[in-house]
């Protein structure tokens, strides 16, 4: 009888350690919030890991394409013991291509991007705009190829890839507590301690990166195109200090450069450049300027 007794309390305490479950799905929505594309989906257990598999987003959401491509390759895992309940997670890339004016908000932050995590619990159910924790501490993670945002850094003119912060993002707020990354064997890896807005990007003052209105840069500028969007002309004005050699060049959101605007030694002066994309598809570009010492990158969003 006692044998009995112990091996059924071993099936229950068997039992009960299992692993929780979790159905995860990752959705990009459109820029209106009416519809959203599934990107993949499937399901497996704590301690397991999927990897964001290589998609090619429809037409509607092709400018949204150099964003997921940050994550193609990407493997995201939570850890054993973390949860208390089975859950259904959906991974949200939201809208956050449509509008690059976000990239600056919070003030005075540039995100190079941003994950919204929806967790509905099997006995929790759905809590929206709140933190979900994990159980003592566990992190899950996120671990993306440094290959994947290298041309990005570059025309941030970021060195170090240490310089890129991790945070989440609460309103008009950042939190960075509860949260951590390293760089190990060329991959990038945050470790959240719970589920909401993440975000990995640079806080001003956190690098050395030069701003507009550092003394160094006082007169020479490179200022934000307008219109911005736009469809498919645009304007870009710059400022050079000294006399010297000066290239402006446009580049797609792979770093391809399709477009040199300008490439010759320039005087001293204000100068301004009507930027015609009609023969380039729609999506985000960046447009850099090179001269003497200075050199400055700013984004563009062309939308037909």
């Amino acid at each position: 009888m006692k044998q009995i007794i112990t091996i059924l309390l071993l099936s229950f305490l068997t039992i009960s350690a299992q692993p929780f479950g979790i159905n995860y799905q990752v959705i990009i929505d459109n820029c209106d919030n009416s519809d959203s594309f599934e990107i993949m989906s499937g399901s497996m257990q704590e301690g397991e890991s999927f990897t964001f598999q290589a998609v090619n987003l429809p037409a509607e959401y092709s400018s949204a394409q150099f964003l997921y491509n940050i994550f193609v390759g990407a493997e995201f895992g939570i850890p054993s013991g973390a949860l208390t309940e089975n859950i259904d997670l959906k991974i949200n890339m939201g809208n956050f291509w449509c509008d690059f004016g976000i990239l600056e908000q919070p003030e005075g932050v540039f995100r190079l991007f941003s994950l919204y995590f929806e967790i509905t619990g099997e006995n929790s159910g759905y809590i929206p705009d709140s933190y979900y924790w994990f159980e003592q501490n566990k992190e899950a993670f996120i671990k993306l190829n440094l290959d994947n945002i290298a041309f990005y850094l570059n025309l941030l003119q970021i060195t170090d890839p240490n310089d890129i912060e991790v945070f989440y993002v609460d309103g008009e707020e950042i939190d960075q507590n509860a949260i951590r990354k390293e760089i190990v064997d060329n991959n990038f890896i945050i470790y959240p301690q719970h589920f909401s807005l993440l975000s990995a990007g640079i806080v001003e003052g956190a690098t050395n990166i030069e701003k507009d209105g550092d003394p160094l840069q006082n007169n020479y500028s490179l200022k934000q195109n307008h219109p911005n969007p736009f469809n498919p002309t645009t304007t870009i004005n710059y400022t050079l200090q000294n006399t010297g050699f000066t290239k402006l060049s446009v580049y797609n959101a792979i770093g391809e450069e399709v477009k040199v605007l300008i490439n010759k030694n320039q005087s001293a002066g204000k100068y301004r450049i009507n930027f015609n994309a009609a023969k380039l598809p729609s999506g985000l570009y960046f447009y850099s300027l090179t001269s003497g010492n200075f050199t400055k990158t700013n984004k563009m969003i062309l939308l037909k």
